[in-house]
């Protein structure tokens, strides 16, 4: 489950990092934001 975790994590934040690039700042920092907590909850719980 907390690898789940981690991998949907990585995933958004690589989609993020993708829309940066291509101008939707907006949608990027949103991702960004869940992909760190989804990191985080699966590291501490």
């Amino acid at each position: 489950m907390d690898f789940m975790l981690t991998v949907s994590g990585v995933v958004i934040l690589s989609i993020a990092y993708t829309a940066d690039k291509y101008g939707c700042h907006l949608l990027s920092r949103i991702g960004a934001y869940c992909s760190l907590m989804l990191i985080f909850s699966s590291l501490f719980f």
